[in-house]
């Protein structure tokens, strides 16, 4: 998690350096703070909801949801597609660990109008990793 907000923060840290203003474009790179404005709510509330309402073992599979969220803002904004490419990469990530450690017997958690799936408890330090 913690090498994928320095990749984030690397790719979108040139756009607000070339932020001309409070406008709502960045320069003239095609970047736009409202697109991420909204990327950065996306994320950060996504996680935020699946650490406050989940227990560890669902988050993994809500984290994969957050950002597949992310990905599907900025589908079709090819000045995002570097970012789109390692949102996606993440969100990839997250379901192979899901996959490799998925709990069966576990029910899926319900938050809001989605269901999450369950990694084994004793998984959680690998998962982690």
């Amino acid at each position: 998690m913690k090498t994928f907000l320095r990749v984030l923060i690397v790719i979108l840290l040139p756009a607000a350096a070339l932020a001309e203003g409070a406008g709502a474009r960045y320069g003239n790179s095609g970047f736009s703070e409202q697109t991420t404005n909204r990327l950065t709510w996306t994320l950060t509330r996504g996680v935020a909801a699946c650490r406050q309402a989940l227990p560890d073992v669902y988050r993994y599979d809500c984290y994969r949801a957050t950002y597949a969220d992310a990905v599907k803002d900025l589908k079709f904004n090819r000045d995002y597609a570097p970012a789109r490419a390692v949102l996606a990469q993440v969100e990839q990530a997250l379901a192979a660990t899901i996959t490799r450690y998925a709990d069966p017997a576990a029910p899926r958690a319900r938050q809001g109008f989605s269901r999450y799936r369950a990694i084994r408890p004793e998984a959680l330090p690998a998962a982690r990793e």
